[in-house]
């Protein structure tokens, strides 16, 4: 896994931001929880540390950071 777990990534593939769970099923594929609650998987090569402007953004208060 390129991102270790509680890392906030930024997805260029969907546009969404989200807090790495863990690895996800398949090669270089990690478990993505949005502040909304909301999981998908996404490639690792897509994904981006993301900016605390775009965490702040994101962030609703139901995911600690």
């Amino acid at each position: 896994m390129t991102y270790r777990a509680g890392v906030w990534v930024f997805d260029r593939a969907s546009g969404r931001v989200g807090k790495v769970l863990r690895d996800g099923e398949g090669p270089d594929r990690v478990l993505i929880m949005g502040a909304s609650g909301i999981a998908w998987q996404a490639e690792a090569v897509g994904l981006r540390l993301a900016t605390p402007a775009e965490r702040a953004s994101a962030d609703d208060g139901r995911v600690e950071g």
